[in-house]
């Protein structure tokens, strides 16, 4: 018979399963539960009297064969009235799916404090980087203060041909970015997805001097970033940016691409879905955006549920032509297909107010041209003071008498 899979119930997406590390004791007791069940506790990887501690008392049970095997993978995250979450990653190395994740950010912008953050490390935590002497000891992989000699230095994407130092000008340049236009998220992302845009449709593991190209073609395109604010951040200003949010990266003891909810760092997955089933659960007042949000596992999907604002869960999709929040397209359909009766009365209406008015013009229209075509017949006529009375009681003209014509 077939193995059995996997697959997403609309068919064809990869599923991402989470994976654990257990204690060596904790996946063993698993273990020995799975055996007695499929009845091979003879099994050499079995181990005998492996009891795990239980609720009840401190001396624990042993699996048996009629055991109930339940594993149940959660995240626990503080629940607040303004959730946080921050984005950590470096300039050379993002998320697959970062535009995703900066519509997701948009969508809670609201209700959510969003901040990102760089993996840099500062050089005295970087393997005798300090600048201690007359020269920078590692002026490939940190960059420098001219004014302090601090240093702050990064690990390269192993696809990338860029240095270290350039990796941590980049993000410099984004935490100064950001530092300016943080009222307004969006600036930052339509940087940020523009750089990385730029980076993969001309290689992502281009040398440093293609970085100038992308950094420009992103600062073409975001002309909301004011350019004489930025370039005084990255010359020196801005390290102390870096300073903030290397000693932050240390405390967090975070130093892989990473999503952090609540100050809990969140390893399943850097995936719009994920992250939004993570804000839904982090805020104590939930939006209506929750309600489609926290239970949709497609990108699609989700994307649809921010842009038609069709939050209830048996209503999630938006009729474009109705703004109407229906099940499915069907519904849509037969929205089309139908009307209301105020919609009746209102199209009667209509249709009475046309037809009146059309009535009305040509009412005059008709009534004019029986004027003008009376007019046209009376002036056929010669007036009655152009002939003189005779004693019979004819008019006669002034003509002659054999030309005349009565006119009674």
């Amino acid at each position: 018979s077939a193995l059995p899979y996997l697959e997403a119930k609309d068919g064809g997406r990869d599923i991402f399963i989470p994976a654990f590390l257990l204690k060596k004791l904790d996946a063993q007791y698993l273990k020995n539960c799975w055996l007695e069940k499929m009845g091979k506790r003879t099994d050499g990887k079995y181990v005998k009297n492996l009891k795990y501690p239980n609720d009840i008392d401190q001396t624990g049970e042993e699996c048996q064969a009629n055991t109930e095997i339940v594993i149940k993978a959660s995240l626990e995250v503080p629940v607040l009235e303004q959730a946080s979450w921050e984005l950590w990653m470096n300039s050379d190395d993002v998320p697959a799916n970062l535009d995703m994740i900066s519509k997701v950010s948009i969508g809670f912008k609201d209700f959510t404090d969003f901040k990102p953050n760089y993996l840099v490390f500062s050089a005295e935590h970087f393997g005798g980087c300090d600048w201690a002497g007359s020269q920078p000891p590692c002026p490939e992989m940190c960059a420098y203060s001219t004014n302090t000699k601090a240093g702050y230095c990064a690990s390269p994407s192993f696809s990338s041909q860029v240095d270290g130092k350039a990796v941590v000008n980049e993000n410099l340049r984004q935490l100064c970015i950001w530092d300016q236009v943080k009222d307004d998220q969006l600036i930052w992302w339509n940087y940020v997805l523009e750089f990385a845009k730029c980076r993969r449709d001309n290689g992502e593991s281009q040398a440093a001097g293609s970085w100038a190209t992308c950094q420009d073609l992103a600062m073409r395109l975001s002309p909301q970033i004011n350019k004489d604010k930025l370039d005084a951040c990255v010359k020196d200003e801005g390290f102390a940016l870096l300073d903030e949010t290397a000693k932050h990266m240390l405390s967090e003891r975070i130093f892989t691409t990473s999503l952090s909810v609540n100050s809990v760092r969140e390893d399943f997955g850097i995936t719009g879905p994920f992250l939004a089933h993570s804000l839904c659960k982090s805020l104590n007042k939930k939006p209506a955006i929750c309600n489609c949000a926290s239970t949709i596992n497609a990108d699609d999907d989700l994307l649809r549920c921010m842009e038609s604002k069709c939050y209830e869960k048996d209503k999630p999709f938006n009729c474009p032509h109705s703004s109407v929040c229906v099940k499915d397209l069907a519904d849509c359909v037969n929205i089309s297909s139908g009307m209301s009766g105020v919609g009746v009365f209102f199209v009667v209406l209509f249709v009475l107010a046309v037809a009146g008015g059309a009535g009305f013009v040509y009412h005059r229209r008709v009534r004019r041209q029986m004027q003008e075509e009376v007019r046209d017949i009376l002036s056929e006529y010669v007036p009655l003071e152009a002939f003189s009375t005779r004693s019979d009681g004819f008019a006669r003209g002034s003509g002659d008498a054999n030309d005349t014509v009565g006119v009674i």
